[in-house]
C-alpha cells in the first residue's frame, strides 16, 4: 500500500525532490503540510499544499517554496478505483516520458524548449510504495480557478484554444518524429480510454439518470428527457466515449482526456477575483491522457465550460485553434502542413467528435450543480446523484451554466440517436 502524506513528506525526502528539481544543492530546514481541498471530495486523489523552508548553504538567509501535490485518495473505494484507472500511471508518464522527450526532441537548452502551458514538475512516482504528483503551486504567482458554474469568457476560451494547439502539437510532434519508440513508451498508458472500470460504468450510468432528471425538472422538458433517456439505453457512456476517441482520422496526438474549466487556472492583469483581463492559462491533472483526434479535447471543452453565448463564437475559436496548432508545428520542424489538413476536414473531423461533448457533459454536470458541497459518493450508491438533484438549490449563475449544457443535449441527442 502506498504511503499516506503524512508518512512520505519528511525531511529527507524533500531534500531529495527539491535538490532535484532545483539543480543546485539546498538544505530542507521545515516544511508545512495541509490539505488543499476537503478529503471528500479526492475521487482522483488528495491533493495538499507543502510549504518547504530551506537555505542553499548554511550562511544563506531561508527561502521557501510552496508546491501542489497530488496523492492517493484515502477512502479504499476512491484508492481502488484511482489504482484500476492507472490515473498516477498516466500522469507519472505524461511527466516522465511525454515532457522530458518533447524537450530532448528539439534539440535545445532545456530553457530554451516549448513546452505544454502546465505547472513545472517537481516530483512524479506510481509505484506500489509511492503514488504521488508534486508539482509548482501556480496559486502563489496569482493563477487561480475560475467559478465552475459561471462558465469561462471569449478571452479565456481564447487563451486555451492557444494552449491546447501547443499541447497536441507537441504531442504530434512525438508520434510523428518518433511513432515506433512513442508506441513503445506510451502505448500501455495512452492507447484507449482510462475509464472502463465497472465502478466508473456504474457511476456514468447514475450521471446518466441525473442528467435525465435535470431535462425533466430543472429545464422543464419531460420530452428532451424520454429522448435522451433513450440514448443511454442504446449503451454505455464510457463504451461509448472510448469508440469516439478511436475513431479513425489523419491526425492524432495526446489529449488531455478531462479538458474543462475544473482543471485550469488563469491568471489577470488585476489579480481581482478574475474580474481583470486573462492572460495566462496552464492547463493542470493529466491522468485520463490518451491517443485521440484533437478534437476530442475541443469538443470536451466546449460543453463542459462554455456558455450558450460564449459558443457563438465558436467559428473564431475553431479557427484560431487550427492556426495555432499548425504555428507550433513550424516551429517545431515538423513536416506537416495545413495544406496535408486542410481546415475543412478539420471542422469535419470535429464534428465527427461533437458527441464526445453530450458525454462529458453528463459526466460533469453534477460538479457543477454542486459546487461546494458535492462530492463523488456515487460508487455504489445508486440513489445518491438522484438525492443531490432533488434538494439542488441552483443560484442564477448556476442555473444559467445548467441551462447552458442541458440545452445542447436536445441537439445531441437528436442527431446521434439514428446512428446508435
Amino acid at each position: 500500500m502506498p504511503k499516506s502524506p503524512e508518512n512520505l513528506v519528511t525531511l529527507s525526502w524533500l531534500n531529495q525532490i527539491m535538490n532535484s528539481f532545483l539543480r543546485i544543492q539546498i538544505q530542507v530546514t521545515n516544511f508545512a503540510l495541509e490539505d488543499a481541498t476537503p478529503r471528500s471530495k479526492a475521487f482522483a486523489g488528495r491533493i495538499c499544499k507543502i510549504l518547504v523552508e530551506y537555505t542553499e548553504d548554511p550562511d544563506s538567509v531561508s527561502k521557501t517554496l510552496s508546491l501542489s501535490a497530488k496523492f492517493l485518495p484515502e477512502e479504499d473505494i476512491f484508492a481502488k478505483v484511482a489504482k484500476r484507472m492507472r490515473l498516477f500511471e498516466r500522469e507519472t508518464m505524461f511527466q516522465h516520458n511525454f515532457v522530458k522527450q518533447i524537450v530532448r526532441m528539439q534539440r535545445v537548452h532545456p530553457d530554451r524548449a516549448m513546452v505544454p502551458h502546465i505547472p513545472k514538475c517537481v516530483y512524479a512516482s506510481a509505484s506500489s510504495r509511492i503514488m504521488a504528483i508534486v508539482v509548482d503551486d501556480i496559486e502563489e504567482y496569482g493563477f487561480e480557478v475560475q467559478n465552475r458554474q459561471k462558465g469561462l469568457s471569449k478571452d479565456e476560451v481564447f487563451l486555451v484554444m492557444e494552449a491546447l494547439a501547443k499541447l497536441h502539437a507537441l504531442g504530434f510532434m512525438v508520434l510523428r518524429k518518433h511513432k515506433d519508440r512513442a508506441s513503445d513508451m506510451f502505448s500501455r498508458f495512452y492507447a484507449g480510454y482510462p475509464y472502463l472500470s465497472p465502478e466508473v460504468r456504474d457511476a456514468a450510468a447514475d450521471r446518466a439518470r441525473h442528467a435525465e432528471l435535470l431535462l425533466a425538472n430543472v429545464v422543464n422538458n419531460a420530452n428532451n428527457s424520454r429522448l435522451f433517456g433513450n440514448y443511454v439505453k442504446r449503451s454505455s457512456l464510457p463504451e461509448r466515449h472510448q469508440a469516439l476517441i478511436e475513431t479513425k482520422t489523419s491526425l492524432h496526438s495526446f489529449c488531455h482526456g478531462d479538458c474543462w474549466s475544473g482543471n485550469m487556472m488563469f491568471k489577470y492583469d488585476e489579480r481581482s477575483n478574475g474580474t481583470g483581463k486573462p492572460k495566462k492559462v496552464r492547463l493542470l491533472n493529466f491522468e485520463a491522457t490518451h491517443y485521440a483526434h484533437p478534437g476530442a479535447d475541443l469538443n470536451h471543452f466546449f460543453y463542459t465550460s462554455t456558455s450558450k453565448e460564449v459558443r457563438k463564437h465558436m467559428p473564431e475559436f475553431l479557427k484560431l485553434y487550427y492556426d495555432e496548432f499548425f504555428k507550433y508545428l513550424r516551429l517545431l520542424n515538423v513536416d506537416f502542413y495545413a495544406k496535408n489538413y486542410p481546415y475543412k476536414q478539420f471542422l469535419i473531423d470535429f464534428k465527427r467528435h461533437s458527441e464526445i461533448g453530450l458525454i462529458s457533459a453528463v459526466y460533469i454536470l453534477p460538479v457543477i450543480m454542486h459546487n461546494k458541497d458535492y462530492s463523488l459518493h456515487v460508487f455504489g450508491d445508486p440513489n445518491s446523484l438522484k438525492a443531490l438533484t432533488n434538494k439542488a438549490e441552483l443560484s442564477n449563475t448556476a442555473s444559467q451554466q445548467v441551462n447552458a449544457i442541458l440545452i445542447p443535449l436536445r441537439f445531441f441527442t437528436l442527431a446521434f440517436r439514428s446512428q446508435r
